[in-house]
């Protein structure tokens, strides 16, 4: 990746004065409410975690959030009719397997700046003509109160299309998918799935 040199100024301080349109890393309004009608004067907490269980404030607030760190996709041995490369990873959380794709009607995902506050998926960053890429992005999931073993975290190989302008067609798709995996949140002793996994990807889908 091509780095890109750039200057962040930040100011640390006691807090002076209560602040309009604060929201808590769950997007959770503090009051009081923003006067002005700019969304850019929004003020959003960042999530703190900690390394112990040495708690700095006392628990005043519910907070189940899941937060997402895909690391690569490893395609190098794959062949098949689409050329796995130009590879991006997208991320839904699932409650059933009525549908087995990316589909899906609950917008439990935050999104990103350019979003609204909740999306149906997440997707990241596509490098290009790339068999194995890296990925850097947080994906952060508004989970339900009651996990049920039904809820499960699917995951889609795209292939994004890089055809020429002159050589498309009306009706190409923008991705193709090639891979697939999936993670349950809750395991068989109802444990949350919490740890760092290594999935195996599966090239179609089967409600078998």
């Amino acid at each position: 990746m091509k780095p890109y040199p750039s200057k962040i100024s930040i100011k640390i301080g006691p807090i002076e004065k209560v602040y309009e349109g604060r929201e808590t890393p769950s997007l959770v309004l503090i009051k009081p409410k923003l006067k002005s009608p700019d969304p850019l004067d929004v003020i959003r907490d960042i999530q703190e975690f900690h390394l112990d269980d040495q708690c700095l404030v006392p628990y005043m607030e519910w907070v189940h959030n899941l937060y997402i760190y895909p690391l690569s996709v490893n395609m190098t041995t794959f062949s098949g009719k689409i050329n796995a490369r130009n590879l991006c990873l997208q991320v839904v959380l699932k409650d059933n397997d009525a549908v087995p794709t990316v589909e899906t009607k609950n917008k439990d995902i935050f999104g990103q700046s350019r979003d609204p506050n909740y999306v149906e998926l997440a997707q990241t960053a596509v490098q290009y003509h790339e068999p194995k890429p890296n990925f850097y992005e947080e994906i952060k999931i508004r989970l339900p109160s009651n996990l049920v073993p039904q809820h499960h975290l699917f995951f889609a190989v795209q292939q994004v299309q890089c055809k020429p302008q002159s050589k498309k067609t009306k009706g190409d798709p923008v991705t193709v998918p090639v891979a697939f995996a999936y993670i349950p949140l809750v395991s068989e002793d109802s444990k949350y799935v919490t740890q760092s996994l290594s999935l195996s990807l599966s090239l179609s889908l089967s409600l078998s």
